[in-house]
């Protein structure tokens, strides 16, 4: 952000914590390494004002955002960091990080009067802004969960657990794995001016509920919506899309052929990604109504015998025309699993090819593949990488890479990384054509 790298940078806070922070080191002309110092200084260690009422015996872990000036002559890098437990999520804003945490008040040893939830962190990017927090109850799904509006001054969070409230302002929460929900779910905006000290705790009004999830739940914000859902796995067969305006009280429920596996962006527009019937993976693309603020289904199609090959959130890339300023149209891609009768693709990791799919006037239709027909050169190159992994001989990894399959778009040039492999494509009369392909494990 302004030619300044931001990184999260979490310390054990433990005995030896001075030890462990975040620090700098400069190459020398001869290729050794000599360390310059910390980048922590203690104005920049923050603490919330919950756990100077009551012992926080849980707190253990430093949070880190650190920050490293790139374009400078000589580099320099400072740290701000958050007092919290090990369990977290963080955000990146234009403005500010945000740090999901614990107080680590623990009312079961008895060293806590009551319980006082989950802990909101904000570190402003600007080292001479404040950092602010606030306690709040529930947990985020992950860091699609957080949406930092500047046009009302709030930030936006997605919640998940089972909410009990008892009185004004007191409630009990059922925390349950971040990413699935047995309990209700929770739409927060937390005014930034609300975050001080980090004593204060969100009242009851700010939490807008919102339908009840079971499974692995997906969710994103589209501007001025937010889309939620779950997913196939443990078994869960729902298929409802639900989307709410952040203005707005109520929530829209939309019928999909297929589960919510992955939210993503088409311009302006989401894009839902699922599992439907007969093994199919589905697409289906919604746009929002300025007016009335409804969504709607306008497009969907499913890919026979297929499955997702990569669900971290890099895999999904949206590549618009040129000159579309709602970037409506263009070719969208995803890594994409088909089992070959014949072949094994192991060598692949779990992506046997990269679908791709275009999209003119809101209708989606598909215009190829790279990756799938098990050419000669491509069993070639599969019988090398695996006598290379055999013989421990791979230069880096035979297969770790990380995220495994990603598409790639440079300029005009489409490139699809799948395992070890890089396969470059080129679009001919609406359909995708392989020009060349790499192997570079060898």
């Amino acid at each position: 952000v302004g030619g300044v790298f931001y990184t999260y940078t979490p310390t054990p806070f433990d005995e030896e914590w001075r030890k462990k922070l975040p620090f700098l080191e400069r190459r020398q002309a001869d290729g050794t390494r000599v360390k310059v110092g910390s980048t922590l200084a203690p104005s920049g260690m923050g603490m919330a004002g919950a756990m100077a009422v009551e012992p926080a015996v849980d707190a253990d872990v430093m949070h880190g955002i650190t920050a490293c000036d790139v374009f400078s002559e000589t580099l320099s890098c400072s740290t701000r960091t958050v007092l919290g437990t090990g369990a977290s999520e963080y955000y990146f804003s234009r403005d500010a990080a945000y740090i999901w945490t614990d107080t680590g008040h623990s009312q079961r040893s008895g060293n806590a009067s009551r319980d006082w939830g989950s802990l909101l962190y904000r570190i402003p990017l600007d080292d001479a802004d404040p950092i602010t927090a606030i306690t709040a109850k529930g947990d985020p799904v992950d860091q699609f969960s957080f949406y930092e509006d500047p046009e009302s001054d709030s930030l936006f969070v997605v919640t998940v657990g089972e909410f009990v409230f008892k009185d004004w302002g007191s409630f009990s929460l059922q925390m349950w794995e971040s990413e699935y929900s047995n309990g209700d779910a929770r739409l927060l905006r937390i005014p930034l001016d609300a975050m001080g000290n980090g004593i204060e705790t969100l009242t009851r009004d700010a939490y807008q509920p919102l339908p009840k999830l079971n499974g692995r739940v997906q969710n994103r914000f589209f501007g001025e919506h937010l889309m939620l859902g779950v997913d196939s796995w443990r078994g869960s067969t729902e298929k409802a899309l639900f989307v709410t305006p952040l203005d707005e009280p109520w929530v829209q429920r939309l019928l999909l052929p297929h589960t919510v596996g992955r939210l993503d962006r088409l311009g302006l527009d989401g894009i839902v990604i699922g599992d439907g019937l007969d093994n199919a993976l589905g697409f289906t693309a919604v746009e929002f109504d300025e007016d009335t603020k409804a969504a709607s289904l306008v497009s969907t199609y499913m890919l026979p015998a297929a499955e997702e090959g990569e669900n971290r959130s890099q895999a999904f890339y949206w590549h618009p025309e040129d000159g579309d300023p709602e970037q409506k149209d263009g070719v969208m891609a995803l890594p994409v699993n088909k089992e070959l009768e014949g072949f094994n693709f192991q060598f692949l990791g779990s992506s046997t090819s990269m679908f791709y799919l275009e999209r003119k006037d809101g209708q989606l239709s598909p215009v190829g593949e790279l990756g799938t027909v098990p050419d000669e050169n491509v069993i070639k190159a599969a019988e090398q990488l695996e006598a290379l992994e055999k013989a421990g001989d791979c230069k880096a990894s035979c297969v770790d890479w990380y995220g495994n399959a990603r598409p790639i778009f440079i300029g005009d040039r489409i490139f699809a990384l799948m395992g070890d492999q890089i396969v470059e494509g080129e679009l001919l009369g609406g359909r995708i054509e392989e020009v060349q392909r790499i192997n570079f494990a060898n």
